[in-house]
């Protein structure tokens, strides 16, 4: 199922039931921002381990073990959370493969984390027609969601800036959300 960012955030509750999730684009910030928002709603609900792993590091064959190996609810009843990092789609078949073999709500979480997915990705389609999956394209920052995000940010710091400001500093920036909170920590940092 494919749905837009700032729809991931209205429906979270029903969208972390999902089994996997990819989170693709050019925007890594965007990206981030869905991924700890994810983990830490799951961490507000039960305990959860996360494993790391990086597709550039995996052999062919042990994305389907770690996921074999991780497909229950631990000794302490813990649910696993496995972040995926996915340089190329070399792995996008042995992924889906093993994703067919996961079931619902069984203590298992897959995210994908990729900067790029090209319309013919195979991982792609795969995701976007599949029910129980979730994907979100994460693309540079609409002059509205720069506003709203630097606007956010200054509200959540207690920190007063005036609507002309925010503008005249959402102008500046880049529309990327990593390089924007960069620049926004850098001017807290000033204000203290």
């Amino acid at each position: 199922m494919n749905i837009k960012f700032n729809s991931l955030f209205t429906g979270i509750n029903e969208h972390i039931k999902k089994k996997a999730m990819v989170f693709y684009g050019p925007n890594i910030g965007k990206i981030d921002d869905c991924i700890n928002s994810v983990v830490s709603l799951k961490r507000k609900h039960q305990k959860i381990d996360i494993i790391y792993k990086y597709s550039d590091e995996l052999k062919s064959g042990e994305i389907k073990n770690v996921i074999h190996q991780n497909n229950s609810l631990d000794l302490f009843g813990n649910m696993t959370v496995i972040v995926l990092r996915l340089f190329n789609e070399k792995l996008s078949k042995e992924i889906i493969d093993s994703l067919d073999s996961i079931q619902q709500n069984n203590g298992l979480k897959i995210i994908i984390r990729a900067e790029q997915l090209g319309v013919k990705s195979i991982l792609r389609k795969y995701f976007e027609k599949t029910e129980d999956l979730l994907i979100v394209p994460c693309y540079e920052e609409s002059v509205f969601e720069k506003k709203k995000y630097i606007e956010d940010f200054f509200k959540r710091e207690r920190i007063s800036v005036t609507e002309s400001f925010i503008t005249t500093l959402s102008d500046h920036l880049s529309n990327d959300r990593l390089e924007i909170r960069e620049e926004l920590n850098k001017i807290q940092l000033l204000t203290e």
